[in-house]
């Protein structure tokens, strides 16, 4: 009876890391990233992404694009459920609200608004990988002049 109750726990412990094992720190490995069109300012920047776990679904993501600012450039608390969240961004106004959709086991599109408008532009879908070490975020869609925009970004966990 003892050892069925230890199996138990060890296979929910096992079932608890597999779902929650995309929390921590990412940082972009500018090497292994991919943008068309090539060359565009801040690119091959690096980059660092935190995910936070705040229970019950809620994840905090804060990026840090610049490390000379002392705070993030996107600040978002949210649920990956469909539903629109507020994005608390200071300097950086991309966008006012994000949405995550479930697109796959460990995938979600995400969608910005800003001032009331949807980005029809571009369509950016992130991923996590089995073991929860490589984050990838693909963006695909149109630059505001109107080229083709293929972006994949691959951010390797710390």
């Amino acid at each position: 009876m003892k050892f069925s109750k230890l199996i138990l726990v060890l296979l929910l412990s096992v079932a608890a890391f597999g779902q929650h094992n995309t929390f921590g720190t990412y940082k972009k490995n500018v090497a292994k990233c991919k943008y068309e069109p090539a060359g565009r300012p801040g690119t091959d920047a690096p980059y660092t992404r935190i995910f936070i776990d705040h229970g019950n679904g809620w994840v905090q993501a804060r990026s840090f694009r610049d490390a000379t600012k002392p705070y993030p450039d996107i600040d978002i608390i949210f649920k990956r459920d469909g539903n629109e969240y507020t994005n608390w961004t200071r300097g950086v106004a991309e966008y006012g609200t994000l949405k995550f959709v479930k697109v796959g086991p460990r995938s979600w599109q995400y969608t910005g608004n800003r001032e009331g408008q949807v980005n029809t532009n571009s369509k950016s879908v992130e991923s996590f990988s089995e073991d929860g070490k490589t984050y990838t975020v693909e963006t695909t869609g149109k630059m505001p002049d109107g080229r083709p925009r293929h972006d994949i970004e691959i951010f390797e966990r710390q």
